[in-house]
């Protein structure tokens, strides 16, 4: 609603806002509509950065989908993102959750 009222007030939002509703989405479990989210930043010119991958593979992490954690983190190098100890984290912490260590560890 807020975020609606913003657009319509001409208020752009920045990679900020939206990360913030991403990070919202994701935790309320509703990652189709963080995944949406994220993509209907580009169409809006605000490129996702390291923040909002993060969330979204934290948020896929924590629902136990790991393979689209690590789709997201090959998603972010392929734009140019450089994975920094965070998101790594967040991966690793995913993977010996589920009893992955041996992944984890590598």
């Amino acid at each position: 609603e807020v975020f609606q009222e913003m657009l319509r007030a001409g208020c752009s939002p920045d990679k900020f806002t939206f990360s913030i509703l991403v990070h919202g989405f994701c935790k309320v479990g509703r990652l189709e509509d963080a995944r949406k989210l994220m993509g209907e930043m580009t169409t809006k010119g605000c490129l996702p950065d390291i923040v909002t991958y993060t969330t979204l593979m934290d948020g896929f992490s924590k629902a136990g989908n790991l393979d689209e954690a690590q789709k997201l983190m090959e998603g972010a190098k392929q734009i140019g993102i450089t994975p920094d100890v965070h998101m790594y984290s967040v991966l690793i912490n995913g993977l010996c959750k589920a009893g992955k260590l041996d992944a984890a560890k590598g």
